[in-house]
């Protein structure tokens, strides 16, 4: 997503006041701590060059929320640049910042986050079933339970024929604790038998090995993530042409507030894209979504299970895939919904030193996850 100068500055100043912004992902924080403060030093630069942008150092000096904040700022710049009071420096700036950045702050109608649809004629011979691989594992009053019923309702709403794909859940856990209820809303529920910090590549590549003849195309996506009426269609329509790449350029990190009203919406049958949402945009990230075609994936020997507990699974898999070729990404966003937060030792003690890659090194060995690819039990939705 192109934020602009306005909306770039005023998400990069807002980032770096916000104490909660690390939260949302130490290292791609961490590697963005030097354009926070370029941001905030240009604008107040701008506050006390010209009398009638006062009010934007203000806006910061007060800072008080961060939704609040960044509609102040963001206003504001738009304004200095309608006046002509923005340096030509500093557009450019601004421009080469939003290459480097990775996390800003946001804050918008949902519906500019919505994919323009083609203007051009759709293929008629689209790629066959796509096969949607969920991994997921949830405590009783856990966050991720009411997320992942969001993201399954999402998809059961698509605008394509239900016939064009199927979708497995994969609980991974000591016992099938949400059998009952997450079973109606999938083609195929299967129980993992697994003990220790959760092990998504695992349970991914469990899911993907569920996967029927006629379905030539993998979508394995976490279950925090919030899909458009259209994604299955877009999906299909690339895979006729790609045999990797991730839907998304974008991932938007809801903040609690627009997390609890998206969710009701869905529930309620409501629109989830007709209000204003608030978060941080992961710029470029590697996980959340990939598509893969089920040949590929084999091909690379699907998820490196070694990986246990918090990241590091999703860019060893990517890196992986691009050893046989491209992996591209589409210009969308997608919408992840607010959770309880993983520990990540590893991630706030040391921030990257690839900017382009930040990542998770693999756990220590000595936190074994036990999975027992047998112990499974298949539940048809």
């Amino acid at each position: 997503m192109h934020l602009g100068f306005s909306g770039l500055l005023a998400g990069a100043a807002v980032a770096g006041l916000d104490k909660d912004a690390r939260e949302y992902c130490p290292p791609y924080w961490n590697s963005s701590l030097p354009y926070y403060d370029s941001a905030a030093r240009a604008v107040g630069e701008l506050a006390a060059a010209d009398p009638r942008l006062a009010g934007l150092g203000d806006a910061l000096a007060a800072f008080a929320s961060p939704r609040a904040a960044y509609h102040h700022v963001s206003e504001g710049l738009e304004q200095a640049v309608r006046w002509g009071a923005v340096p030509d420096d500093l557009v450019r700036r601004a421009a080469a910042m939003e290459e480097k950045i990775r996390q800003v702050y946001f804050s918008a109608p949902a519906d500019r986050l919505l994919p323009q649809r083609s203007a051009g004629p759709e293929s008629a011979h689209p790629t066959g079933k796509l096969h949607v691989v969920i991994p997921f594992r949830a405590r009783e009053d856990d966050l991720r339970l009411r997320n992942v019923l969001a993201c399954l309702r999402a998809l059961r709403t698509q605008s394509g024929a239900r016939s064009d794909f199927f979708v497995t859940l994969v609980e991974s856990d000591e016992i099938p604790r949400h059998a009952e209820c997450l079973s109606p809303w999938v083609d195929e529920y299967v129980f993992q038998r697994q003990s220790g910090p959760f092990n998504k590549s695992a349970s991914l590549n469990l899911g993907a090995r569920q996967t029927r003849h006629s379905a030539a195309t993998l979508c394995l996506l976490d279950a925090d993530m919030v899909v458009d009426r259209d994604f299955v269609r877009r999906i299909r329509q690339k895979a006729r042409r790609v045999s990797a790449f991730l839907p998304f350029h974008d991932s938007f990190s809801l903040d609690a507030q627009s997390s609890d009203r998206i969710t009701q919406n869905i529930s309620e049958g409501r629109d989830p894209y007709g209000e204003t949402l608030s978060g941080y945009l992961l710029r470029r990230p590697p996980g959340g979504c990939v598509v893969v075609s089920a040949e590929r994936f084999r091909a690379v020997g699907g998820f490196d299970s070694s990986y246990v507990g918090w990241g590091g699974e999703d860019r060893d898999f990517i890196t992986r895939l691009e050893s046989r070729g491209p992996v591209l990404r589409t210009d969308d966003t997608l919408l992840h919904l607010m959770h309880e937060r993983p520990p990540m030792a590893n991630a706030a003690a040391r921030a990257t030193h690839d900017t382009d890659k930040p990542t998770q090194e693999k756990e220590d060995t000595d936190m074994p996850t036990q999975v027992k690819d047998e112990e499974i039990r298949r539940i048809a939705g």
